[in-house]
């Protein structure tokens, strides 16, 4: 509502403008105000301690869990490993009810660390894989599957185990490799093929009136198509297909080796068997026995006690293992490996966890980044860095930055990439200057090009939330950035040509880094996806494996046998995360909020939400879009 300083109005003729008589004060508080505000404060007092309180509460419970006493592994103990949700690269925190999951902090290292201590550890006698839900990706498999495979040399048994619906396709690939899988009744085998899914806003964008503006270098650079087309366009149809049946094709001889069956058999189950019951899944091979819950704990039972059915069954969970093992880093030893984590998008200024509906997520911030990689570059006791990258890139001006530290740290000591589920774009960009690569057969890599992005808002202000605007500027591009207008063709060409530079030097930063011609990389570029395997046929990749392989090349290459590991940079446990998710629930706006324009008060809130989303994803970047970093 407007207001206005009637003072300065006119007054109607005939009335005086003199002042009136001032009148003596009434009293200040009446008993009944008094009152009225004191049950305000009490009960506002009785609201903040309350508040107050449950914070306290729940970083008292926190800090127990962190300093509990170590457990002790009983004799004839059976390690259990429930595999539930994603399984992070590096715990980063996520939303708040990520971490108060008690999940949320064990990574797929601390599941391979567990592996190995306890094929050394003579009171754990076997492994209950307990599939929970389990949703972690191709590579992660490849990873975990490597460590249990490891595991089993010891001569100690793994058994696998689903829920009552029985195994999904990624829990029944993970599950493949035990010594026996069990079923329940009630359950199934899910094992028919991979498949994606992908979103393309234009019709969004349409119905709001939002215009995408885009510019990009390589044939193959599909992260404009969701914000430009309605479906795919043929060249990415073309790289997705060779991308998913490739990854399948590993899926397969995984599932192949560990049941030892033929491919050809598996073949036949994907074609023609969408789903397995219990019987037909015993029957091909797929399991090995169908038992109740009661007759799983007998079988346990048995194992453990050497066939003594009169000792009971002894277990030890993972996150308890975890804790009794220690899993420490950090040493004072003269001789340490640097495990540098960039894990999500690529974004500038320090790492975080991103609320925001529409591009989300974990956000790996250059000045973060530089940092650490820093530390680890000066600090004289490290000999030799491994950087696992888990990102799908990000901004070109940050991947810049952080490619520079990368390569001044390469100029001092050895430096290995280790490649996790997806290094792309940016991401791939950084690890251009490393020693070595190594990536999964199944990483997703590659899509070495450009793009700049921007988007008309104007009629979405206009049209949609009904917002007139009007623009004044002191020259002809000043406001170029403001998404308020299309670019003239004076302007577009700009953009293009910039973009070409970009691109000429990517590919350049590429060639200079794999020993090869900006043309040689530009063959194989054009903002194309590989998969890990892929990459390597073309240069783009040395190696094929996970973590274990990029720490030996690393200890190789700096001459050392015996060495510690120092992890940058350092987890944070869960009450830094619980302090920093405290206020990144204050700031989040959820999609009904987004999408609730029918409330007038609304308008200006949903206005915003979008401009900033819309602002924060335009620029010059090096992104692949469609991959998210769990």
């Amino acid at each position: 509502m407007d207001t206005f300083d009637q003072s300065a109005m006119p007054q109607p003729e005939g009335t005086s403008s003199r002042p009136k008589p001032s009148r003596p004060p009434k009293e200040e508080m009446t008993f009944g105000k008094t009152f009225v505000a004191s049950m305000l404060g009490f009960i506002a007092g009785i609201v903040g301690i309350t508040i107050l309180s449950t914070i306290l509460f729940t970083l008292l419970i926190a800090s127990l869990a962190t300093t509990e006493t170590e457990p002790i592994v009983s004799e004839n103990s059976v390690l259990v490993i429930p595999m539930k949700g994603s399984v992070p690269e590096f715990a980063t925190g996520g939303s708040f009810g990520d971490i108060l999951s008690e999940f949320s902090t064990i990574t797929t290292r601390d599941y391979l660390k567990a592996l190995e201590k306890a094929a050394a550890d003579d009171n754990i006698k076997g492994i209950w894989l307990q599939m929970k839900g389990f949703a972690g990706s191709t590579s992660q498999i490849e990873a975990l599957n490597r460590g249990l495979n490891e595991f089993k040399k010891s001569g100690k048994f793994i058994y696998a185990t689903p829920d009552d619906d029985g195994y999904s396709e990624g829990e029944y690939i993970l599950a493949s490799c035990a010594d026996s899988l069990f079923l329940p009744f009630s359950g199934a085998v899910e094992l028919n093929g991979s498949y994606a899914i992908l979103e393309y806003y234009k019709p969004l964008l349409d119905k709001l009136n939002i215009k995408p503006i885009m510019v990009r270098a390589g044939t193959y650079k599909s992260a404009v198509e969701p914000f430009t087309r309605e479906t795919t366009s043929p060249e990415y149809a073309e790289v997705l297909t060779s991308i998913i049946d490739a990854q399948f094709g590993r899926v397969k001889q995984l599932v192949a080796e560990g049941r030892n069956l033929p491919v050809e058999q598996i073949d036949s189950i994907v074609a023609n068997w969408p789903l397995l019951r219990a019987e037909p899944a015993l029957r091909l091979g797929l399991v090995d026995r169908i038992l109740y819950d009661d007759e799983i704990e007998d079988v346990f039972k048995v194992a453990a006690n050497d066939g003594d059915t009169s000792k009971r069954l002894r277990t030890i969970e993972l996150k308890k293992y975890i804790h009794q093992d220690g899993q420490a880093d950090e040493s004072d030893d003269d001789n340490v490996i640097a495990l540098v984590y960039a894990s999500g998008a690529i974004t500038t200024g320090e790492s975080n966890y991103n609320p925001n509906p529409i591009f989300g997520g974990d956000q790996l911030g250059s000045t973060s980044f530089v940092k650490e990689m820093r530390k680890a570059r000066e600090d004289e006791t490290v000999k030799g860095i491994v950087l696992r990258i888990n990102s799908p890139g990000g901004g070109l001006s940050p991947s810049m930055m952080m490619w520079r530290e990368v390569k001044l740290a390469a100029e001092k000591k050895p430096v290995i990439v280790s490649m996790a589920n997806v290094a792309a774009s940016g991401g791939y960009y950084i690890a251009a200057p490393a020693h070595e690569i190594i990536a999964e057969e199944t990483t997703i890599t590659g899509s070495i090009g450009v793009f700049a992005l921007a988007f008309n808002v104007d009629g979405f202000y206009e049209k949609t939330l009904g917002i007139n605007t009007q623009v004044y500027r002191s020259g002809p591009h000043a406001d170029i950035l403001s998404l308020m207008r299309d670019l003239t063709p004076e302007e577009l060409a700009f953009a293009e040509a910039e973009i070409d530079t970009a691109y000429q030097q990517f590919l350049q930063v590429v060639a200079d880094g794999r020993k090869m011609t900006p043309a040689q990389v530009d063959s194989v570029a054009q903002g194309r996806i590989w998969t890990g395997l892929q990459a390597k046929e073309i240069g783009l990749v040395d190696e094929i494996g996970g973590l274990e392989l990029a720490f030996q090349r690393a200890a190789e290459k700096a001459g050392v046998e015996n060495y510690s590991v120092a992890v940058y940079p350092k987890p944070k446990d869960k009450i830094e995360m619980i302090l920093e998710m405290f206020d990144l629930e204050s700031q989040s706006t959820t999609l009904d909020d987004i999408l609730s324009m029918s409330d007038p008060k609304r308008v200006l809130d949903v206005r915003s939400v979008v401009t900033d989303a819309l602002k924060e994803y335009s620029g010059v970047q090096a992104r692949l879009v469609g991959f998210r970093c769990e």
